[in-house]
């Protein structure tokens, strides 16, 4: 289980003057999504921090001025955003895309077979009679 801090709340109490907030929210389907991860990563793609998101679909973060990339995954999908935080309040919203399936590898992928004699084939050779002589 993940140990991120559950988001909501406001901003009472904290100085915009000095401090550089990253905040938004997560949709997807025209309403906000509850506890998704948002991670805070930075310029060079490090993991910085992760929240999860209120009920409100809310997060929020503590950072440094510069450029971060806010990454959010939920069931319903996963979305991603760049934002270029300067100090004071910086608010993005995160639309989450549908998670797409992969369809089934054509031609086998790495499937093994069988040959009629009830012997294993590896993919390299499947499909590959057994020649006799």
């Amino acid at each position: 289980m993940c140990g991120a801090p559950k988001q909501g709340g406001g901003l009472a109490g904290i100085d915009l003057s000095t401090q550089t907030v990253i905040q938004g929210q997560v949709w997807h389907d025209g309403a906000p999504v509850a506890g998704a991860y948002v991670r805070l990563l930075d310029g060079t793609g490090e993991f910085t921090a992760e929240v999860v998101t209120s009920p409100e679909g809310e997060f929020r973060f503590f950072a440094a001025p510069g450029e971060w990339k806010v990454r959010t995954l939920a069931p319903v999908g996963k979305g991603e955003r760049v934002v270029t935080a300067e100090v004071g309040l910086n608010e993005t919203t995160i639309v989450i895309d549908r998670v797409r399936r992969r369809p089934p590898p054509v031609g086998g992928g790495g499937r093994r077979h069988s040959t009629p004699g009830g012997s294993r084939l590896g993919p390299a050779s499947a499909g590959r009679g057994r020649s006799s002589g």
